[in-house]
This record gives C-alpha cells, sequence and structure tokens, in this order.
C-alpha cells in the first residue's frame, strides 16, 4: 500500500503550526514529524518530559557510542560530533529523510547561537536542509533515510558558533532523541557525557601606554590586550588581573576611575595587584582596553623601563606585558599612538601627544615633527593639510605643512610636518590626525611604537600601542579541483575575495587552508597566491 507523503510542518493538531516560534527554519518549511513538534512547538505551559511521555512506544533501542568535541577547552568554539545507533527491532522501518527527525539537546552551560545555518551540520556526511533551536536542543529533520541497526553520525562544524562551557568538567551529559511521524514514535532519550578541560590559551602580551610617559607623576596607565582562543570574559563575573611593576605606587582597597573598553569597571588593589572586574562581556579572541584614571590613585616610578603581568580568571596564566618606558620630566617624551579604530588594516583617526624636553621650544612655520610608522602601515603619497590638527597652549590649528615622504622607499612609512604653533620648553603638542588623511593600520595584528622627533629633539620610540585582528571575513570560497578523481593526485584552485579589512602583505601576512577529511596533504605543498585589487586599493 503506498502511503501518502504530508508536510509535517505544515500542521499541528490539525491547525496551522506558530512559525513565529521557530528558529532557524528553513525556506522549504518542511522536515519536522509531528513527535518533533509535539515535544518543541507546544504551548509554552506544557513541559517537554510529560509530552514525551504521551508519545507511543518506542520501538527502537537508540544508544550513543561516542560525543567528542574539539577543541574541548572552555569557552571555545567547538566542532561536535555525536555518533549514535537505532538498534531496530524487526519490522522497523528505521528513519524516512525529511520526515523523521532527531533531537540533540546540550547541557546548561553550553551556549547555542541564535541560529545555525543548516548546512553547517552534516547527518551521515549530508548537510541538512532546515533546523531548529529551541532552549539548549536542536532538532534537525534528518535530510538522509537511515536504516534499521544503522548507525547515525550528526557533525555540528565549529563554525556554527557553538560554545563549550566556561566550566572544565568531566560529566557534561548530551542526549538525543529520535522522532519518527508514520507509526508516531520516539527513541530515547540516550546520553552521553563528554569532558571539557581548561584553557591552554593566554591573554597577549600587553601594551602600556600612557598619556604623560613621565616619572614620579599620577599617571593614567591604558593598558590594552586581546584575551586568547578560549578567553571568553563575562559581564560582571569574570576578572582581569594587573600586576605593576616595583615602584609604583598603587591604593590600598578599592581603586576609583577604572574603565574597561570604555565601560565604568570596580577595581580592588591588593599589594601591586589590582583586579578589575569586567563590566563587558568579552568574546574569545577579543580586545580588551583597561584605562585607570590619572585620579585612580596610580604613581608612576622613576624613569626607566618597565613591564606589567596580565592574567584573567578565564586564562590565569600570568603574561608579561611588552615593555614600557618613563621619561625623565626634561626629555622629550611621546605618549602612545592611539588608532581608532584599532583592528588591522582599518582606515580611522590618530592621536599623539609630544612632550617637548627642557629645551626643545617650536617656532611656528619653521620647526618640524617627524612621525615614523610601522613599516608595514599604509602611509599615502600626499596627505591633506586639513587632515591633521595640532593643539598646543590653548590654541589649534592645521600645520603649516604635510610632506608625505611614500615616493621614497626608505622612508614610505614617514611624514614630517611643520608646526603652525609655537611650543615652548617643556610644552605639549597633541597632534591629531583624521581619517582623511588616508593611513591605514597595520596588516597584521599585535603590538606596535612609532617614533616620533622634532627639529630641536632627538627622535624617540613611543610605548607601545595594540593593533588588533580583523572584524571582516574572506568570502565563501569557491574550490575546484583537477582532476576530480577520487584518490588521486589533483591541482587544487580556491577562489575567495578578502574582507573589508583584508589587505595582505608580501612576506607577512598567511593564507590559511584546510582540507575534509579524507584528503592526503603531503610534507610540502606548493602554492601560488594571485589575485588583484581595486584600483583604490592600497596595496
Amino acid at each position: 500500500m503506498q502511503r501518502t507523503r504530508r508536510n509535517p510542518c505544515s500542521e499541528y493538531h490539525g491547525e496551522p503550526y506558530p512559525r513565529s516560534e521557530v528558529k532557524g527554519l528553513g525556506r522549504d518549511g518542511f522536515g519536522l514529524g509531528r513527535s518533533a513538534l509535539r515535544l518543541l512547538l507546544s504551548s509554552s505551559s506544557l513541559a517537554i518530559l510529560p509530552l514525551i511521555a504521551l508519545l507511543p512506544a518506542s520501538s527502537h533501542a537508540l544508544t550513543i557510542s561516542s560525543v567528542s568535541v574539539s577543541p574541548a577547552t572552555v569557552n571555545s568554539y567547538a566542532e561536535y560530533t555525536i555518533d549514535a545507533t537505532i538498534a531496530s527491532n524487526s519490522g522497523s522501518r528505521g528513519i524516512d529523510a525529511n520526515e523523521d527527525s532527531i533531537l540533540v539537546t546540550f547541557p546548561a552551560g553550553v551556549t547555542l547561537p541564535e541560529a545555525i545555518s543548516a548546512n553547517l551540520l552534516t547527518v551521515n556526511g549530508t548537510s541538512c536542509n532546515t533546523l531548529i533551536i529551541r532552549d539548549q536542543t536542536v532538532v534537525v529533520p534528518s535530510p538522509v533515510n537511515v536504516s534499521k541497526n544503522a548507525p547515525i553520525s550528526l557533525v555540528f562544524s565549529a563554525s556554527a558558533n557553538i560554545r563549550n562551557p566556561s566550566s572544565a568538567g568531566s560529566s557534561y551529559s548530551l542526549s538525543v532523541t529520535v522522532t519518527t511521524v508514520s507509526p508516531s514514535t520516539t527513541d530515547g532519550p540516550a546520553s552521553s557525557t563528554f569532558q571539557i578541560t581548561t584553557a591552554s590559551s593566554t591573554v597577549s602580551a600587553a601594551a602600556v601606554q600612557g598619556h604623560h610617559p613621565t616619572e614620579l607623576v599620577n599617571a593614567e596607565y591604558r593598558i590594552v590586550f586581546s584575551v586568547g582562543t578560549s578567553g571568553l570574559l563575562t559581564a560582571n563575573q569574570s576578572t582581569i588581573s594587573i600586576k605593576f611593576p616595583s615602584g609604583t605606587t598603587v591604593p590600598s582597597g578599592n581603586v576609583v576611575n577604572v574603565a574597561v573598553n570604555d565601560v565604568a569597571a570596580i577595581a580592588v588593589a591588593s599589594g601591586d595587584t589590582v583586579t578589575v572586574t569586567t563590566p563587558v562581556t568579552i568574546d574569545n579572541s577579543g580586545a580588551v582596553s583597561l584605562t585607570f584614571d590619572a585620579s585612580s590613585g596610580l604613581r608612576s616610578p622613576a624613569a626607566g623601563t618597565y613591564t606589567v603581568q596580565v592574567w584573567t580568571s578565564s586564562e590565569p596564566t600570568p603574561i608579561v606585558s611588552d615593555s614600557y618606558t618613563l621619561f625623565a620630566a626634561s626629555a622629550l617624551r611621546v605618549s602612545a599612538f592611539t588608532p581608532t579604530p584599532s583592528t588591522v588594516n582599518a582606515a580611522g583617526g590618530y592621536q599623539l601627544h609630544v612632550y617637548a624636553s627642557t629645551s626643545g621650544a617650536l617656532a611656528a612655520g619653521v620647526d618640524t615633527i617627524t612621525v615614523i610608522f610601522p613599516y608595514n602601515t599604509h602611509v599615502p603619497t600626499t596627505i591633506p593639510v586639513a587632515s591633521i590638527t595640532l593643539e598646543s597652549g590653548g590654541f589649534t590649528d592645521n600645520p603649516t605643512a604635510v610632506v608625505s615622504r611614500a615616493e621614497v622607499p626608505a622612508d614610505a612609512d614617514t611624514i614630517m610636518l611643520v608646526t603652525s604653533l609655537d611650543v615652548a620648553n617643556s610644552g605639549d603638542i597633541v597632534l591629531d590626525i583624521s581619517s582623511t588623511a588616508g593611513l591605514l593600520n597595520p596588516a597584521v595584528a599585535g603590538n606596535y611604537t612609532i617614533t616620533t622627533g622634532t627639529s630641536n629633539d632627538t627622535a624617540v620610540e613611543s610605548n607601545a600601542y595594540l593593533v588588533s585582528s580583523a572584524t571582516s571575513s574572506v568570502s565563501q570560497p569557491s574550490v575546484s579541483a583537477s582532476p576530480a578523481t577520487p584518490s588521486t593526485l589533483a591541482q587544487y584552485t580556491v577562489r575567495a575575495n578578502l574582507g573589508e579589512y583584508g589587505r595582505l602583505r608580501p612576506d607577512e601576512s598567511t593564507i590559511s587552508l584546510t582540507f575534509p577529511g579524507g584528503t592526503t596533504i603531503g610534507s610540502a605543498v606548493a602554492a601560488t597566491p594571485s589575485g588583484g585589487r581595486m584600483p583604490s586599493s592600497p596595496p
């Protein structure tokens, strides 16, 4: 007898089901069995577990043989592989594609995204057509038939952004349930445990900056770094700790006027260490800017070169910062260069403070200020005078002239400007460079310095500033293999477009490719990148 095929997503107890409760449902709108709908799309007054009891008794024996998580470290966005088996009784038909569903329930602590692209989940190697997320459960309409006694392997790609728990443990329990439409049955839930380990990643080496890098003053400190790949910080829970060097005056108890990413934070000092509770959530690999105002009570030590140590509650290994220098009040001093935004390849605004030495006065229209940028900063060949503003002694003006030396290879990273303001001995001048100047941040994330001098003071190197990883991504790549024959040596051509901040530099930037399982990669691979840029794009 031929069975009539129904669209199980088109009805719910004889009526159209409430689509507003569905997240991630595909446009085709079918694939969820009635049993799955009863489990997840019933009114909020009905609990899931009692509903399971209403379903017909299982005619199968569902078991989970393994749950593997990669990477299995706390806070990581991981690939989840679930291997299960339906040991069918005689006469059972197994699972029908696009009618019957597999429900995967993740334990508390695992963070599911609001939606997952269906192609990031496979069942027995076949990408799904649609799926639903409800609380901690993902409903997966099977895209393939599964025979009785056959294994089921579900793989959630790491790109699905399922995040591991923030606490290590060996008893996290995941469950799987299988529902069928005709006959209407449920199998499970079957459960299996998996382990999550402590973070192996660390914070990056911090850059320590100050508005006034001078010895023995009440100082503003700005400490910037990135958390690691497992370094998620949760608002109002996670902490950041800073150990200051000997000689720094650190107030005891509560420390005032502290901010994390420009949001006021609670900070407490003990000895030479300040622990700050982050007021904002910072994702894995995210950038952190920790600011202590000059009124916070920190006082700088004597002139010299120093480091701090930084760690977090998620990544507890102390990491020594890049060194920073405090200058005597009589010397030329340069604050850290501050790019906004601070992501790689971004065009934005830049600001630095220059403090003249006790004999370093500058005359308007005569004397010059030179700024040497890191070598992989893009400096245009011409910079409009109006894109730079000088401020000193209560006066503001554009420079008299700006010379960009990009046409000279040795000075491709240098600009020189003629001051339009008089600056007294020991006076300060603020340089504001707007985004219209056309500069781009370095192409590789990391800590950098600039070198600044004047016609009357020898150039000095600034303290470090952080350039963080790009927030853009490459486009979906297209891949072709020639010949496209299994188990054959082949040439692969991969085409993709760089993202907004994806500029690559020769001999510095890298391109990484991850091939699917079953592909054999030799110890040495010859690759030839090629491409172009729009005429208006910088090199």
